[in-house]
């Protein structure tokens, strides 16, 4: 109180004085403002905002409710509401300030582009990108007017737009921006500045989320080195910097490399802030993970039960780090081989994510997963299947809600992701079949998996993109749905305590999604998720579907195999059958020939002479046996038509020119529809877009492989850190993506 007291001292002195100037004023309006900015920065907001209350008055008083000196009043008040993380008032006064400044200012000033900039980063931190995207580009465009391309501002603008596009995924235009603000920077401010550390650490994080490793790495040691000028090595901004580089060297699979500067961080960690720290106990876990990764289960033992000692008593028993920590135990013990200690820490890690992060969390399906696995080891079907399921239908609820607002580069990486985890169904089924022989619900779950995968993200997702972009109309409808998602998404992300607006997000999203279904046709046929029971009533009474799939077989133990099955469905059955076919190196002699000609080549593939003969354990082998022939065996009778997807290297075959004998080719007994997804024969590709354009490609990998690490092993403590400057007096501040 002794802040207001004086301040209000002056006030009284300063209105008895009739002589006093205007200018006078607007320099006590302004000494407010800084106290209560000093005070907001050592987190005393009551007393920042009583000071602010003084200033409002005195402006009010003296100027008006729609003069300058009110505006940055309003702004400030806005910027302590933002700072406590009181978003909606913040946003008010945000905009108050806003088209104060614009009015008495105009849109030209440095002022009016201050309130942009906050108001930009304030849309940014809700997930509102959008909004956030248009606000910076307009305070970028007033400050390179007013400021010029050398001013630190421009910089600022230039870093917190490209750290704006890297969030929404468009990694082409954030590039060229921060390597613009960082050119400033040095040029401005030199290299060894906290704000040139902090852009290229920014460069760093774009190139990590491209797996462009070997150009992150430099940026990261270089933005380290300035860091420990700056700070020295006992300071918690260079001990995360540390944990940075050590995670992109885990994400590179360099462990020799990362183990050492987790130390490091450690022993930071533990002399500034303690061992009951979260920071410490983040450190803790990803040395864990670290050893699991590579085989001491020892080291990682004592790591799991101190940082599960730390994380109870700092945290708590119901935290997501101490949730974390369980799975990490647990996943100990499984890779162990110790299932009856591994299952009741998942058992208890799944209980709090179900509670504190709720049941659409990423996190919760992974645990989910990983315990299913165990079961499947132990072969009981029974409780792993419902886990399966669960996993399936939270991971397709996800990717079908961020369809709206991923990049093409984040969607592929995510469908990929996705596509791993249909290879477990099918690796499941693999050893199901060559030991018990009960297959269960997973033929079904399989097969629906391919029809998610082949057919909405890989085929429908993209005629629907285009198609959204016919009209200008459609663009700005899909792009409000964008919003909404990320945000919802961003939301989600969250532990369920700390989520706002989940209700009227979501109302939102599906009115606009609804909107974009009536201007646009074919748009909620396109969106629509189709399950093998739609297939088979689809198909005609002489008619099959074959979904092929390609599986790396990671079960029961992980090896280099990739193998190739089928997945039948035909009228009346009770599910899709599941067949084993080849190994894929089976095919690599026929497929790879080193011929002269390429006739010669065709020739061999498919002449009857060689049947496409293989070797195989001093065997041979024709395309027919290797192919379909157990498909033939499973084949009800009167089929004469048949649909099929293929997958991975049958992409490169014909199927219909296979010998049978030395007379007949498959296409001589069946008629054979080459499909990208037997999802077509539900919702045409057609439907999707309505257009003449073709597109002829050749030489496509139609089987991405994933960039995207595996999200149960990853650090605990993210390398995302994603520096900005966002209030006029320089406060830096960083956000976790």
């Amino acid at each position: 109180m002794r802040y207001v007291s004086f301040l209000l001292l002056l006030f009284l002195l300063h209105n008895v004085s009739a002589q006093e100037t205007d200018s006078l004023v607007i320099r006590q309006i302004d000494s407010l403002i800084l106290v209560s900015r000093a005070l907001t920065g050592q987190q005393d907001f009551a007393q920042a905002m009583e000071v602010n209350a003084v200033a409002e008055r005195l402006a009010l008083e003296t100027f008006g409710p729609e003069s300058s000196a009110y505006g940055s009043c309003a702004f400030n008040r806005g910027r302590v509401n933002h700072i406590q993380g009181n978003n909606p008032v913040a946003e008010k006064y945000y905009l108050q300030s806003k088209e104060i400044r614009e009015k008495n200012l105009g849109r030209e000033h440095p002022d009016y582009a201050q309130s942009l900039y906050n108001l930009a980063i304030l849309y940014w931190n809700l997930g509102d990108y959008e909004k956030a995207g248009a606000s910076f580009l307009e305070s970028k465009e007033i400050r390179e007017k007013v400021l010029g391309k050398e001013h630190p501002d421009y910089a600022s603008s230039l870093n917190n737009l490209a750290a704006n596009y890297y969030t929404m995924g468009n990694f082409e235009k954030a590039e060229p921006l921060y390597y613009e603000a960082l050119a400033i920077k040095e040029k401005v401010l030199g290299k060894e500045h906290p704000d040139y550390a902090g852009n290229l650490n920014n460069i760093a994080v774009l190139y990590e989320a491209m797996s462009n490793y070997k150009k992150a790495e430099p940026l990261y040691i270089e933005a380290l080195d300035i860091q420990e000028k700056l700070t020295g090595k006992e300071d918690s901004d260079y001990a995360r910097s540390l944990g940075n580089l050590a995670n992109l060297y885990w994400r590179m699979g360099n462990y020799k490399k990362a183990e050492p500067l987790y130390y490091e961080a450690k022993a930071i960690y533990e002399i500034i802030e303690g061992k009951e720290h979260r920071d410490y106990s983040i450190i803790l876990n990803n040395l864990a993970v670290l050893y699991i990764k590579t085989g001491n289960f020892k080291k990682a033992e004592l790591f799991c039960i101190e940082a599960i000692s730390i994380g109870k008593k700092v945290l708590g028993k119901e935290h997501a780090d101490y949730a974390k920590s369980l799975f990490n135990f647990a996943s100990l013990y499984n890779d162990m081989g110790n299932y009856e200690k591994a299952e009741p820490l998942y058992l208890e890690a799944i209980a709090i994510q179900e509670k504190v992060l709720g049941a659409a969390h990423p996190d919760y399906a992974i645990s989910l997963n990983d315990l299913a696995r165990l079961y499947e080891i132990q072969n009981r079907i029974s409780a792993s299947e419902p886990l399966l399921k669960e996993v399936f239908t939270i991971s397709q609820t996800r990717l079908v809600n961020a369809t709206s607002f991923l990049s093409e580069l984040e969607l592929a990486k995510y469908a990929s992701a996705f596509q791993h985890s249909g290879a477990d169904l099918s690796a499941f089924l693999l050893a199901r079949q060559a030991g018990s022989g009960v297959t269960g619900i997973l033929p079904s779950l399989a097969y629906n998996n391919a029809l998610f995968y082949k057919g909405f993200l890989l085929t429908a997702v993209s005629r629907l993109n285009s198609h959204v972009l016919a009209s200008p109309e459609t663009v700005e409808i899909n792009l409000l749905l964008k919003g909404y998602r990320r945000r919802l998404a961003a939301e989600y992300s969250k532990p369920i305590a700390e989520r706002k607006g989940i209700t009227e997000l979501e109302e939102k999203a599906n009115l606009t999604e609804k909107e974009l279904a009536r201007t646009i046709a074919g748009y909620s046929e396109a969106m629509k998720q189709v399950n093998w029971q739609d297939v088979q009533t689809a198909l005609p009474e002489t008619a099959i579907a074959l979904e092929f799939v390609h599986f790396l077989v990671n079960f029961p133990k992980e090896t280099d195999s990739v193998h190739y099955a089928a997945l039948l469905l035909g009228p009346g059955m009770t599910q899709p059958l599941f067949i084993p076919l080849f190994e894929e190196k089976e095919l690599d002699f026929l497929l790879d020939g080193d011929k002269e000609r390429k006739s010669d080549y065709v020739n061999e593939l498919y002449a009857w002479a060689d049947r496409g003969l293989v070797e195989k354990g001093g065997e041979n082998k024709s395309l027919y046996e290797l192919i379909w022939a157990k498909i033939q065996a499973q084949l009800p009778e009167g089929i004469k038509t048949i649909y099929y997807s293929p997958s991975g290297v049958l992409h490169r075959l014909n199927l219909g020119a296979i010998a049978v004998d030395d007379e007949i080719i498959l296409s001589d007994q069946y008629n054979l529809v080459a499909l990208n997804s037997t999802r077509q024969l539900v919702i045409p590709a057609t439907v999707a877009v309505k257009s003449n354009d073709a597109l002829l490609v050749g030489g496509v990998n139609f089987d991405i492989e994933t960039t995207l690490p595996e999200l149960e092993d990853q650090p605990l403590l993210a390398s995302r850190s994603i520096s900005s400057t966002w209030s006029e007096a320089g406060t830096r501040g960083s956000s976790w993506s």
